[in-house]
């Protein structure tokens, strides 16, 4: 079986803290993902192949007050208009112990291109190749089904004009999900993660060289999400909501952003149409309580609300 996916979008960012302003919009860049699943004669093995790329048709390089129109992964799906070439190879395989157990293991391989984000400094920034390597069981019911995995992480450093910059601590994540169908067509989910991270490397401008910190910055990363649903007719309507925990202050090389301890609470409707074709549009809308603990440019706690407004369009062929 082959499966075949692309990916475009358009992004309006827009900051408007008196001490950071800034807007930057346009398109984002091409995502391109493609599928190869064999089944063994036996019909409980089923090998796959996957490959990916990242074609940088979007805006990477930012000027001025456009750069602070750039926000972190916690409050935005998709932080950047565009990063460059990346391509992404990786395969694995499913075994079906039987007709309620399974097994997935699999292994991906990122190849990171150059590209300058900043262009008031123009150099060329390269974030590093990842390795990344999951299991995954699952259990499928009558009426429900539920998984849980484990997944491992590795990159190799960031680069800005072909040194050296910063290079990410090993991660681990374990993380489940668990899902019930009941009353007509009512289905309730529930997923979780927690993610924690080795000692990160960086570059020391006092001492030359490209060392590990001498203790772990590195915050851990607790999240839960439950999602109610209700199907129809026309598709599914429900209600959504989640809760991030990051633990300690991070640094994203990619976006050049520190990204404070905080948690982050997020709830509200999503309605999702539906047709014969297999075409779908999905619009969400959740309000957000976000808490960030006290660092020091700050010297105290600062709590902020907003809304996150989604609107997504899924064709199949």
């Amino acid at each position: 079986m082959f499966e075949y996916a692309n990916r475009v979008g358009f992004i309006r960012s827009e900051r408007s803290t008196p001490w950071r302003p800034g807007r930057a919009q346009g398109p984002t860049d091409a995502t391109f993902n493609a599928t190869l699943t064999f089944a063994t004669a036996q019909g409980t093995l089923f090998p796959f192949l996957t490959a990916s790329a990242n074609l940088p048709v979007g805006r990477s390089t930012l000027f001025g007050r456009e750069k602070n129109a750039i926000m972190d992964g916690d409050l935005v799906g998709h932080t950047r208009l565009g990063e460059g070439l990346n391509t992404q190879i990786g395969g694995g395989v499913t075994w079906h112990a039987d007709d309620r157990w399974s097994l997935t293991t699999a292994a991906t391989y990122k190849f990171s291109g150059p590209y300058v984000p900043d262009g008031n400094f123009p150099f060329r920034f390269q974030s590093g190749d990842e390795i990344v390597a999951s299991t995954d069981l699952a259990y499928e019911a009558d009426t429900g089904r539920a998984s849980i995995g484990f997944r491992f992480g590795s990159q190799t450093s960031s680069l800005i004009e072909g040194f050296e910059y910063f290079r990410p601590g090993d991660g681990w994540t374990v993380f489940g999900t668990a899902a019930r169908a009941f009353g007509e067509g009512q289905q309730v989910e529930a997923q979780w993660s927690v993610t924690r991270q080795r000692r990160n490397h960086f570059f020391d401008p006092f001492t030359g060289n490209f060392e590990r910190e001498e203790a772990r910055s590195a915050g851990d990363i607790l999240q839960l999400s439950l999602n109610w649903s209700q199907a129809r007719s026309w598709g599914r309507w429900g209600l959504a909501g989640s809760v991030l925990r990051r633990t300690a202050n991070d640094y994203d090389p990619k976006s050049d952003l520190f990204i404070p301890a905080r948690t982050r609470w997020m709830v509200g409707p999503h309605l999702t149409l539906a047709n014969d074709s297999g075409a779908t549009l999905t619009a969400r809308a959740q309000a957000m309580h976000l808490n960030e603990d006290r660092v020091f440019l700050t010297g105290q706690t600062r709590r902020f609300i907003g809304a996150q407004f989604t609107l997504s369009a899924n064709l199949e062929f």
